[in-house]
């Protein structure tokens, strides 16, 4: 019998979390993960200035192990941020010298895509979400419930960042643990 929450009966599968991702996560071949307002648009303006990603567990001690093992800055949380200092923040990444290799935790979209990069897989409907926003990114991500956190805490750029359109020509996928442009990774 398939547990309540399980789809493998389906070929899209769409759920939230990481224990979404791996009730979606079995018997597939590729997954997208999405956290539009943090972590895919911090991903995805790292990728855009060059910068290797590697996805890690948020709140976990090993983290700045990991970054010295992998020659990698590690971000540290939105709060933290400072002058020089990268974060989850899309906006630190534009700002100075963008570092080569990145450590990116984050509690939701690095958490599951790390999860994801051990042995097992991975989901989509990021288009069909899309569909139903396009020509009012901003306006939609900023009445959001993570879009409104956000703008209180006086973050609104890196909510009209990650509504920015056609400014990317980065794919991110993930390889051996790590994010690269998919146009890169052979």
């Amino acid at each position: 019998m398939q547990p309540p929450h399980g789809q493998s009966g389906y070929r899209v599968r769409l759920d939230w979390g990481l224990d979404g991702a791996r009730a979606v996560g079995v018997d597939v071949t590729t997954t997208v993960v999405v956290d539009v307002l943090s972590f895919t648009t911090t991903l995805t303006v790292a990728l855009d200035v060059g910068a290797v990603v590697y996805p890690y567990r948020w709140d976990d001690g090993t983290a700045e192990q990991f970054a010295r093992e992998n020659d990698a800055v590690l971000a540290v949380g939105r709060s933290q941020s400072g002058v020089g200092r990268v974060s989850l923040s899309p906006a630190t990444l534009r700002v100075g010298r963008p570092p080569r290799r990145l450590v990116l935790p984050s509690p939701n979209g690095a958490t599951i895509a790390h999860h994801l990069a051990t042995p097992g897989a991975p989901c989509h409907a990021a288009r069909a979400a899309y569909d139903a926003v396009r020509g009012r990114e901003r306006e939609a991500l900023l009445a959001c419930a993570s879009g409104r956190e956000l703008d209180q805490q006086g973050y609104t750029h890196e909510v009209t960042i990650a509504a920015e359109v056609n400014t990317s020509t980065v794919v991110p996928v993930l390889i051996d643990g790590r994010f690269t442009d998919a146009a890169y990774s052979g």
